[in-house]
């Protein structure tokens, strides 16, 4: 039983009878709300179309903010709003009728199904160092051989 003091009245905007209003303010000058839209939208979030709209307008002004400020954090702000604008026109272009598969870009990619990055660090070249070791108890010719590969390979990186 609905009462006045019910805080889902019909008066109440998203109650039984209203609608939630449509102001946002989205400005993606700000890292933060880039960041959030950016993320949002990559993960597959909906996003309304008078949202698409207010990012579409934004997207110039965005550009010409972070391109006077010549720093490598915003070139890569500059990329993450040049990219969500392609993901806005791919969302515009699937909502008028048109293939998901035509945007390759556009498809959730699953992040959580990735396998993780490798990355070269001091724990792997002691792991490594332990594997040669045990391998020289055994077999010392091929531990020789495998440590005089390492060192020409890290020469040839290192020039």
């Amino acid at each position: 039983m609905m009462n006045e003091n019910t805080l889902q009245s019909q008066e109440l905007p998203g109650g039984f009878g209203g609608k939630a209003p449509r102001t946002t303010s989205i400005d993606l000058c700000k890292p933060g709300d880039l960041n959030l839209v950016y993320q949002s939208v990559l993960n597959g979030w909906d996003v309304p179309q008078h949202i698409r709209d207010q990012i579409g307008a934004q997207v110039l002004p965005a550009v010409n903010f972070y391109a006077e400020k010549k720093d490598a954090r915003s070139l890569d702000r500059m990329v993450r709003v040049c990219n969500l604008a392609l993901l806005m026109d791919v969302a515009n272009d699937v909502d008028a009728g048109l293939r998901k598969s035509l945007h390759p870009f556009g498809r959730k990619r699953y992040p959580e199904k990735r396998k993780p990055r490798r990355s070269y660090n001091r724990d792997d070249a002691q792991a490594f160092e332990q594997m040669l070791a045990k391998l020289a108890t055994t077999n010392p010719a091929l531990a020789d051989r495998l440590r005089a590969k390492i060192s020409e390979a890290a020469k040839s990186d290192n020039t």
